[in-house]
C-alpha cells in the first residue's frame, strides 16, 4: 500500500497527467491524419474504378461482341 503523498508527489502525478494528455493529443492528431489519407485513397480508388468502367464501355463500342 502507498503511504501519504508528499508535496512533490502531487507535482509528479500532475506532470504525468499532462504528459499522458499530450501523448493522447498527438495520437489523435496522427489518427486524424491517417483517416484523411484513407479518405483520399478511397477517392482515388473510386476515380480509377470509374475510369475502368469508361474503358469497358469504350471497348464494347469498338469491339462489339456477336
Amino acid at each position: 500500500m502507498k503511504g501519504p503523498m508528499t508535496p512533490g508527489d502531487g507535482e509528479i502525478v500532475s506532470a504525468r497527467h499532462r504528459a499522458d494528455a499530450g501523448e493522447q493529443a498527438r495520437l489523435l492528431t496522427r489518427m486524424e491524419e491517417l483517416l484523411q489519407l484513407q479518405r483520399e485513397q478511397f477517392e482515388l480508388i473510386r476515380a480509377l474504378l470509374a475510369r475502368v468502367d469508361q474503358l469497358e464501355v469504350e471497348m464494347r463500342r469498338i469491339f462489339p461482341s456477336g
